[in-house]
């Protein structure tokens, strides 16, 4: 018997850690090194992120798609890599 109204829950590990990862960043556990001059935000980032995460697609071709769809500026694949290199928690 299925409660209605009730969100089954991820059981899939890498939605879970897409998540884990997402509220982390959002409430500001997770920072990234960024200069003054810095041209992204982080909300860019993680745009660029969680997109790749939903649709299934790497980086580099995902935040290229996205820049497509939204007109939004994405960083490029290795911007991100970098930043995710350097992040601090």
């Amino acid at each position: 018997m299925e409660k209605e109204g009730i969100m089954p829950q991820a059981n899939n590990k890498s939605l879970r850690k897409l998540n884990r990862f997402c509220f982390s960043f959002v409430i500001n556990i997770i920072n990234f090194h960024s200069n003054k001059n810095s041209i992204y935000e982080d909300e860019e980032i993680l745009k660029g992120i969680t997109f790749c995460s939903i649709r299934g697609r790497y980086l580099e071709n995902g935040c290229k798609r996205l820049e497509e769809i939204t007109k939004y500026k994405i960083p490029d694949a290795d911007t991100v890599y970098t930043r995710l290199n350097k992040k601090n928690f």
